[in-house]
């Protein structure tokens, strides 16, 4: 049954921030963000809200006849615009609501990297400021120009005089560790007055690691819990700088370590001087592995590491297990039909493997109690159009498995 239509004077929101970069408008919501870049025309169909202008609700129920309806209902979905009746509290304990707004607190440790992705907006750094003693040995020769940047940061959603006064200001390179418990703190205030028990801390960068002592310091005074708050963290590095102390604190912290690594031949991810990076990161790597830390891999998938892949890698990852027993996840030889491996993934566990040389085959699930179970799964499988889903020999060899068994 369709709803009647109603006709509602919307405004521009009193939290909107609008910020100028290059030939386009930055605009996001103060509290809830929604950052959006507008060209000329979408900033005027936005300012043509600020005396008010009449809606009918029937916009927003149905799909847009065109991109300026279209337009509309994002700034709408954005709070960017209004209802003329509906405002926020303003007072701080009480501004946020209680929908859960805030979950995620995010640490921007360091305006620096010592590597020199060529696809990374982090990469017109140029100079290398080392912002911890653990840099401080880094020799020259790791220090890429400004004026050899490989990518066009002029033709960059990052780019803006303001960015790179700020990327470059000496006194913003790193986040002290007075400076990052003190924005945890009013952080967790908010998170709090939210109605959130639960909150992720990220360590984000640049490489985070550069400034290890923050990261150090936030951890051990914050812990899993603080102020009725459970705690998680997470990082995303490089995995260069990983040394025995960073991979037992993190593996006793229970930091979910994102590593970005595109594959062992990729020229896009050199040090500062040009040099290889997989061998330092595969120290890395194997340190992290020592104090079975949660370590994910983060790859740009491009026509230089194609051939790596080999058509064949499937990430098979357990979202949900409800009331599930069985679900066994097997590695098998194809030639021997020996079970390799063997592993019953829990929730928010993969396993990443060559679909081309391996079998994998998961064991019947049934039900712990009761008639009914089920387990979510995602399956992300990188190959050729021709052997999509997972090819004719897959499905031959692990059907015949079956059938043997």
């Amino acid at each position: 049954m369709n709803q009647p239509s109603v006709e509602v004077t919307y405004t521009i929101s009193k939290d909107l921030v609008k910020l100028p970069v290059n030939k386009h408008t930055a605009v996001y919501h103060r509290m809830l963000g929604g950052l959006s870049l507008l060209n000329e025309e979408s900033l005027r169909t936005l300012m043509s809200f600020e005396k008010g202008k009449t809606l009918n609700t029937n916009l927003f129920t149905s799909e847009a006849n065109n991109r300026n309806d279209e337009l509309i209902q994002q700034l709408a979905l954005r709070k960017l615009i209004t209802p003329e009746n509906l405002s926020f509290p303003t007072n701080q304990e009480t501004q946020v609501g209680n929908n859960n707004l805030v979950t995620v607190i995010q640490l921007v440790m360091a305006n620096a990297c010592n590597f020199g992705c060529t696809y990374c907006f982090e990469g017109v750094q140029g100079q290398e400021l080392s912002v911890d003693n653990n840099m401080n040995s880094l020799d020259e020769s790791r220090i890429i120009a400004r004026d050899s940047i490989k990518i066009d940061i002029n033709d960059s959603m990052y780019a803006s005089e303001e960015r790179f006064a700020h990327q470059y200001d000496p006194r913003n390179r790193h986040m002290k560790d007075k400076a990052g418990v003190s924005y945890v703190k009013d952080a967790l205030k908010v998170v709090k007055a939210s109605g959130s028990s639960n909150v992720m801390i990220q360590f984000f960068g640049g490489e985070p690691l550069l400034n290890w002592k923050t990261i150090n310091k936030v951890l051990n005074t914050f812990g899993h819990e603080h102020d009725g708050i459970s705690i998680q963290y997470s990082t995303v590095t490089n995995g260069s700088l990983i040394t025995e102390e960073v991979a037992e604190t993190f593996a006793n912290f229970n930091v979910a370590v994102c590593v970005s690594v595109d594959s062992p031949t990729s020229p896009s991810r050199p040090l500062k001087n040009g040099d290889h990076s997989m061998p330092i990161v595969m120290d890395g790597l194997r340190k992290l592995q020592k104090y079975q830390n949660r370590v994910a891999l983060n790859s740009a998938l491009t026509s230089s590491t194609w051939d790596d892949f080999d058509r064949s890698i499937v990430d098979l990852a357990v979202v949900k297990r409800e009331n599930v027993d069985g679900g066994v996840t097997q590695v098998i030889d194809p030639d021997t039909m020996e079970t390799l491996f063997e592993t019953t993934l829990d929730e928010n566990q993969a396993i990443l493997l060559d679909d081309e040389k391996f079998i994998h085959y998961a064991s019947e699930i049934t039900p712990i109690s009761g008639n009914t179970c089920y387990r979510d799964i995602w399956v992300v499988e990188v190959n050729e159009w021709s052997n999509r889903c997972y090819g004719p020999t897959h499905d031959r060899e692990a059907s015949l498995y079956k059938f043997m068994e």
